[in-house]
Protein backbone atom coordinates (compact mmCIF):
# COMPACT_ATOMS: atom_id res chain seq x y z
CA UNK A 1 0.00 0.00 0.00
CA UNK A 2 1.46 3.70 -0.83
CA UNK A 3 1.47 5.94 1.58
CA UNK A 4 0.61 9.46 1.20
CA UNK A 5 0.82 12.17 2.95
CA UNK A 6 -1.17 16.17 2.95
CA UNK A 7 0.79 18.81 4.30
CA UNK A 8 -1.21 21.49 5.06
CA UNK A 9 -0.06 25.20 6.80
CA UNK A 10 -1.87 25.90 9.99
CA UNK A 11 -1.92 29.05 12.02
CA UNK A 12 -0.66 27.25 15.68
CA UNK A 13 -0.13 29.78 18.65
CA UNK A 14 0.17 32.68 16.05
CA UNK A 15 2.73 31.19 14.14
CA UNK A 16 2.26 29.50 10.69
CA UNK A 17 3.71 25.89 11.18
CA UNK A 18 3.49 22.89 8.00
CA UNK A 19 1.79 20.09 9.67
CA UNK A 20 1.38 16.66 7.74
CA UNK A 21 -2.84 15.67 8.41
CA UNK A 22 -2.97 12.08 9.08
CA UNK A 23 -6.80 12.15 8.91
CA UNK A 24 -9.77 14.55 9.78
CA UNK A 25 -12.86 13.82 11.77
CA UNK A 26 -15.76 15.11 12.26
CA UNK A 27 -18.09 14.82 15.32
CA UNK A 28 -22.15 15.49 14.73
CA UNK A 29 -22.45 15.60 18.66
CA UNK A 30 -20.19 18.87 18.83
CA UNK A 31 -20.46 20.08 14.91
CA UNK A 32 -16.41 20.42 15.04
CA UNK A 33 -14.23 19.02 12.89
CA UNK A 34 -11.16 17.22 14.68
CA UNK A 35 -7.79 17.10 13.01
CA UNK A 36 -4.91 13.85 13.68
CA UNK A 37 -1.53 15.48 12.65
CA UNK A 38 2.07 15.40 12.94
CA UNK A 39 4.21 18.56 12.66
CA UNK A 40 6.90 18.51 10.02
CA UNK A 41 10.16 18.55 10.86
CA UNK A 42 9.67 17.54 14.55
CA UNK A 43 12.39 14.51 15.43
CA UNK A 44 9.57 12.70 17.90
CA UNK A 45 7.28 10.95 16.06
CA UNK A 46 4.46 12.66 17.89
CA UNK A 47 0.83 12.61 17.30
CA UNK A 48 -1.65 15.18 17.98
CA UNK A 49 -5.49 16.15 17.92
CA UNK A 50 -7.00 19.62 18.06
CA UNK A 51 -9.87 21.26 16.73
CA UNK A 52 -9.53 22.11 13.27
CA UNK A 53 -11.12 25.66 12.57
CA UNK A 54 -11.25 26.81 8.57
CA UNK A 55 -11.75 30.53 7.43
CA UNK A 56 -11.95 31.66 3.97
CA UNK A 57 -8.40 31.73 4.09
CA UNK A 58 -6.68 30.21 6.52
CA UNK A 59 -6.93 27.38 9.05
CA UNK A 60 -6.19 27.43 12.35
CA UNK A 61 -5.98 24.82 15.69
CA UNK A 62 -7.62 25.01 18.85
CA UNK A 63 -7.03 22.74 21.98
CA UNK A 64 -9.60 20.75 22.92
CA UNK A 65 -9.83 21.44 26.98
CA UNK A 66 -13.18 19.90 27.67
CA UNK A 67 -12.73 16.12 29.29
CA UNK A 68 -15.82 14.70 28.02
CA UNK A 69 -15.35 16.46 24.45
CA UNK A 70 -11.87 14.62 24.40
CA UNK A 71 -13.02 11.03 25.68
CA UNK A 72 -15.47 11.86 22.60
CA UNK A 73 -12.75 12.31 19.72
CA UNK A 74 -10.74 9.37 21.41
CA UNK A 75 -13.83 7.46 20.98
CA UNK A 76 -14.40 7.97 17.41
CA UNK A 77 -10.92 7.87 16.51
CA UNK A 78 -10.96 3.99 18.22
CA UNK A 79 -14.27 3.62 16.00
CA UNK A 80 -12.73 4.32 12.59
CA UNK A 81 -9.91 2.25 13.62
CA UNK A 82 -11.77 -1.03 14.35
CA UNK A 83 -13.92 0.02 11.19
CA UNK A 84 -10.93 -0.08 9.45
CA UNK A 85 -9.55 -2.97 11.13
CA UNK A 86 -12.31 -4.83 10.08
CA UNK A 87 -12.48 -4.13 6.39
CA UNK A 88 -8.81 -4.71 6.26
CA UNK A 89 -9.29 -8.76 7.46
CA UNK A 90 -12.08 -9.44 4.96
Amino acid sequence: MEETSTKLTVKLNDKDVLIDVVDIIESEDYNKEYIVYTIDGMEEDQVFVSILNESEETYSLDTIEDDEEFNHVNELLLSQTLDFAEEESE
